[in-house]
């Protein structure tokens, strides 16, 4: 290489490195972990915010990234049956800010139904039973099926890790081949238990609705996933996945998660079966006002959330975020863990659509419980659109189609148009 190339590459570096420091000093970056402030374990699901501004949810390792070109000089982080606490930030500057959350015994994070809670609790003149009976009011209108018309891209990218995998299994001869996959199982944690990424799939996709005459159509654009060759078949295990991980639609009064139907705490008869408590009013960083509501189960053991959903307060209900995970009581053979995080973003006519939905399971392989697997589904949607008609020629056809070129993407087009970051 020549001395004139050499320095073209770092007057090249010099610049690009110039440009990320002055974007990053025109903006407030605030990253970190939460953690427990007794057992120092990170807090999956904490929310971090700006105090009036927007907010973000902590990973599976309790690490969180906040920023904003807006003026704020504090930061709340909250998590159901801990102390919130209000920590100060510098404006305009790139931060790191660890946090560690109290337990607050005064929320409850399980509830055990006694005769004595049951005296307690009524939903008759109920502030809480009332805002969600007006949830269940509105669920129609505030369906996407509502529209005349919809469309938008999708994203979606499933992983599944093992957890706790032993030295038996890491030094298989059959597993020889993958051998470059053990020596990163040590990258990721969560709960204390190990993880190792063994497979992963993506998927693009237009989808387009009709109200009338009724009409769903799926087009896949571009599709990637981990090739085990003649060890693993690829196409049982994506139908198998796709069993597991259904489409959340917060909306049904049943929700399919692992071969099971979950009542949905918004479904129509869903105050004679969970407790509702309003936890606080906020407003976010579009003004707009939401009511913060906390339910957890009345049985423990039955197929039911618990958690925490943001209400709109604009006269529609709709619900803006929900944060939802199922009690350690239920028996779901061989699940353990599992949590459900949604998003939503407003429309131009002000009610709000799926935005992004997270889906992750922690589950047992063997009797002592100890290995198992990991598994995530992420679904990311992007360019919304309502009641914009196509052609007809759009809606004819079979409602799911694979564009031939689908798998033929490179590398560059995912890093591209990939919706979602990916870890190392």
């Amino acid at each position: 290489m020549s001395a004139k190339m050499v320095s073209r590459r770092g007057i090249m570096v010099l610049l690009l490195t110039g440009l990320y420091f002055l974007s990053a000093a025109q903006r407030t970056v605030v990253s970190g972990v939460v953690r427990d402030a007794l057992t120092n374990l990170p807090i999956q699901f904490a929310g971090v915010y700006f105090k009036g501004g927007n907010g973000v949810n902590t990973d599976s390792l309790g690490r969180y990234q906040i920023q904003t070109d807006k003026s704020f000089s504090q930061i709340i982080v909250s998590h159901v049956g801990y102390k919130s606490t209000i920590k100060n930030i510098v404006n305009g500057k790139v931060q790191t800010l660890d946090v560690e959350l109290e337990r607050d015994a005064s929320k409850l994070t399980d509830v055990t139904v006694s005769s004595k809670n049951r005296d307690r609790y009524r939903n008759k003149n109920n502030p809480a039973v009332e805002l969600i009976r007006k949830v269940i009011e509105n669920k129609n209108k505030n369906r996407n099926e509502n529209y005349d018309y919809t469309e938008y891209e999708e994203y979606e990218k499933l992983q599944i890790a093992l957890s706790n995998v032993s030295d038996k299994v890491t030094n298989s001869k059959l597993l020889k081949k993958y051998s470059f996959i053990f020596e990163n199982r040590d990258t990721t944690k969560m709960d204390g238990r190990v993880l190792l990424p063994v497979y992963m799939q993506e998927t693009l996709s237009k989808n387009y609705y009709r109200k009338s005459p009724y009409k769903k159509k799926n087009i896949i654009t571009a599709q990637k996933r981990v090739d085990f060759g003649e060890y693993v078949d690829n196409s049982g295990v994506k139908a198998f996945l796709d069993r597991l991980y259904e489409d959340i639609d917060i909306y049904d009064d049943n929700i399919p998660l692992f071969t099971n139907q979950f009542l949905s705490p918004i479904a129509g008869i869903a105050p004679n079966f969970y407790f509702f408590y309003i936890r606080d009013t906020i407003t976010d960083e579009s003004g707009q006002k939401l009511v913060k509501l906390y339910f957890t189960p009345r049985n423990t053991n039955d197929l039911l959330f618990r958690g925490t959903m943001y209400i709109t307060l604009d006269g529609n209900y709709a619900v803006a975020k929900l944060n939802m995970f199922i009690s350690k009581n239920v028996n779901i053979n061989w699940v353990r863990d599992m949590h459900i995080v949604l998003d939503f973003e407003k429309n131009p006519d002000g009610r709000f659509h799926l935005s992004k939905s997270d889906v992750l399971a922690d589950a047992s392989i063997t009797k002592n419980k100890d290995g198992g697997f990991f598994g995530g589904r992420t679904v990311v949607f992007k360019d919304f659109k309502i009641n914009s008609p196509r052609p007809d020629s759009v809606y004819n056809g079979p409602s799911q189609v694979v564009l031939e070129t689908s798998e033929n993407k490179s590398d560059s087009f995912w890093v591209s148009n990939r919706l979602d970051t990916l870890t190392t």
